[in-house]
């Protein structure tokens, strides 16, 4: 079914340049970002992530939400395992998907059908799944006989076609997304967007960082504060769509 456990995890990133300007910063503190500090060796570093613990369960809908740099890309990718953390531990049962950067794995030299087989092997499919799925995608992406043909004679736009169907292709246990992806022109934005929703409704648990307050109320029941890369305030997203709640204020989701 699925189900993510964070305990007390920390991450940060070292700095090698500018000691003067990351002195300064620890003196004064920064208004957006992780909080810059420093060891008893002079290393400075940013803190992403301080002491995060968090339960996920199946069957909820997580929004992460604060300001750039608060720490939201940082712990999805924590909990997709790209990022190791410094401190704590993570726990994550059940089949895993990402909508992270969709682009990942792509071949610029391999065909379209040949990129279907590698991306959809990367993300976690069987090869049988991958055929399964492959006659969906041919229809989504609308791209026909292009699939014979390297990605690299591809504009923008259709690669990221190819990219978004093939990642949208299976069905997870858990489902990780960084921002509510717009993809194409106009018409076909509004059929990536009906098959996300859909592909969103499939997982058992959903993680969705955000600054949409109109995505979030539609997809999420639980909304997540980060501040400074530290939990500020878990609540019900009613709570943050109702200005008169208590504690609410708009820059929560800045």
């Amino acid at each position: 079914m699925g189900e993510i456990i964070l305990q007390n995890v920390s991450v940060r990133f070292p700095l090698y340049e500018g000691k003067k300007k990351y002195a300064s910063a620890v003196k004064q503190g920064d208004n957006v970002g992780g909080v810059i500090s420093h060891d008893e060796k002079g290393r400075f570093y940013v803190n992403a992530l301080k002491d995060i613990s968090l339960h996920i369960k199946p069957g909820q809908r997580v929004a992460l939400i604060g300001h750039n740099g608060a720490g939201k890309s940082t712990l999805l990718r924590v909990m997709a395992n790209i990022y190791k953390p410094d401190s704590g531990n993570v726990t994550v049962r059940g089949r895993m998907s990402t909508l992270l950067n969709t682009g990942a794995g792509m071949q610029m030299k391999m065909t379209g059908y040949e990129n279907i087989h590698v991306c959809g092997v990367l993300r976690g499919m069987t090869e049988r799944e991958v055929e399964k799925a492959l006659p969906d995608i041919e229809e989504f992406t609308g791209l026909g006989h292009f699939l014979k043909m390297p990605v690299n004679r591809y504009s923008q736009g259709m690669r990221l076609r190819l990219a978004f169907a093939i990642a949208t292709a299976m069905e997870p246990d858990i489902l990780l997304i960084d921002e509510w992806m717009k993809v194409g022109d106009q018409d076909f934005q509004k059929k990536a967007d009906q098959r996300l929703r859909g592909f969103v409704d499939k997982a058992h648990i959903l993680v969705l960082a955000s600054h949409n307050l109109q995505v979030i109320g539609q997809m999420c029941d639980i909304a997540v504060t980060l501040v400074k890369g530290r939990i500020q305030n878990i609540r019900p997203v009613k709570e943050l769509m109702d200005p008169s709640a208590k504690g609410w204020h708009p820059k929560q989701i800045a």
